[in-house]
Order: C-alpha cells, then structure tokens, then sequence
C-alpha cells in the first residue's frame, strides 16, 4: 500500500530522533567536519534504493508521487539534524545523495 513507505520513513526518524538525535548533536559539537546525518543518509539510502526499487517507477503516477512526498519528508527530517550551511550544502552534493536524485525520473512528469 501506499500508506507503508510513509509510515516506514516516519518510523525510521522517530528511530533517529530517539536513538541517534543525542550522538548527532554531540558528533556536531565535536567537530563541524563529522556529518553523522551524512554517514546515516548513506546507509538509508543504500537500503532503499536496493531493497525498494519500485518507489522509483514513475509508471503509477500516484504511486510515484506519494512515494516521492514520502522520501521528501524523511529528508527534510534528517535535515533537521544539520547545523550549518556548509553541512547542508555538504549533504545536499554528496554522492549518495547525487545517486538517490537520479533514480527519480522527474523528467517524465
């Protein structure tokens, strides 16, 4: 159902909020250089672009769409974690990140 990936991305961060916010902010008053929301980002991601190909088949285009606003919440909530400009824009670029954009084929809508 479409109803699932939602509800799994927002378990997935309430896990994060409960489990991994503490270790983050500590991480990023250590160092501004240690992006934990980064090294998280890229296991996600390496899961659900594996384990969870069809959330990116644009050919049900309400599927797709709420498969999108669904992975869209759970990046803006990761994002919550990052504490400055420089580590968003850090986020935003890296390659994990680059390889998750390009598996939405935005262009056929």
């Amino acid at each position: 159902p479409m109803d699932a990936l939602k509800a799994l991305f927002e378990e997935l961060l309430a896990t994060v909020d409960r489990r991994c916010a503490p270790v983050i902010q500590a991480a990023s008053g250590v160092s501004p250089r240690f992006r934990l929301v980064q090294v998280l980002w890229g296991v996600i991601q390496e899961v659900v672009v594996k384990r969870m190909q069809n959330i990116f088949s644009p050919g049900m285009q309400g599927k797709f769409h709420a498969s999108y606003s669904a992975a869209h919440t759970l990046l803006c909530g990761l994002e919550r974690y990052i504490v400055s400009m420089e580590e968003l824009a850090a986020f935003r670029g890296c390659p994990e990140m680059q390889a998750w954009n390009s598996k939405w084929l935005l262009s056929v809508y």
